[in-house]
């Protein structure tokens, strides 16, 4: 499909994603897990995460995890995956998440590679609960950022190593984590924050056999 036609219905799906989704509700083999301070606020509970080929369409009112629960990554591996975002997404930070201990707790453990609709990237760190940031929200030419109307996107891909998390998007080096700064095994999904307005065309796990590079 060319590009021109696959922003064509990416847009349509986007402004009726809750009306005519393909299939409404959690797809089977998935799991959302609301923030608790947000799973508390009735007020912002809407929610939507939709099977919706190619790929996903996640619309949201509070922030939370979405992840397949029986799936885990472990050792070194890369995750990958496409984000499309529509103009409604705040400036919340959306993205993947790795490395998930008790994710369906009050207090979850895991480490967030994170985008945001203006170009920048960052990664967190949440431990028991508490969050720690390991790389401030930073603009990065590789990002594509939102102009205010149709669609972007931008490839999102981390690599776990013997010393290192790295983070790429659109194929260009973004972030560096050191190991002991990062556990990775886990679970993993997507984090997506308060009020955003995806589609994700992909989500691949690959593992790595052949030793990785030390830098």
């Amino acid at each position: 499909m060319k590009a021109s036609a696959l922003c064509a219905v990416l847009c349509m799906a986007g402004s009726v994603a809750q009306a005519q989704a393909q299939e409404t509700g959690i797809p089977a083999g998935w799991r959302w897990t609301p923030d608790p301070a947000a799973a508390a606020a009735a007020a912002d509970s809407a929610f939507s995460f939709d099977r919706m080929p190619p790929g996903f369409h996640i619309t949201t009112g509070p922030a939370g995890l979405i992840y397949p629960p029986v799936e885990r990554a472990a050792g070194m591996f890369s995750l990958v995956a496409d984000f499309v975002v529509f103009p409604q997404t705040t400036e919340s930070g959306f993205g993947i998440f790795l490395g998930g201990a008790d994710v369906e707790g009050e207090a979850p453990t895991y480490l967030a590679a994170l985008l945001r609709r203006d170009g920048a990237v960052s990664v967190v760190r949440r431990t028991r609960g508490t969050e720690t940031v390991l790389v401030p929200w930073t603009t990065n030419p590789a990002i594509k950022p939102h102009p205010g109307e149709g669609v972007i996107t931008n490839r999102l891909r981390v690599n776990a190593s013997t010393d290192s998390l790295r983070v790429f998007v659109n194929d260009s080096s973004v972030a560096r984590i050191p190991l002991g700064d990062a556990a990775t095994d886990g679970h993993f999904g997507f984090r997506v924050g308060r009020r955003v307005n995806l589609h994700i065309t992909i989500l691949d796990h690959i593992r790595h056999l052949a030793p990785a590079r030390s830098r």
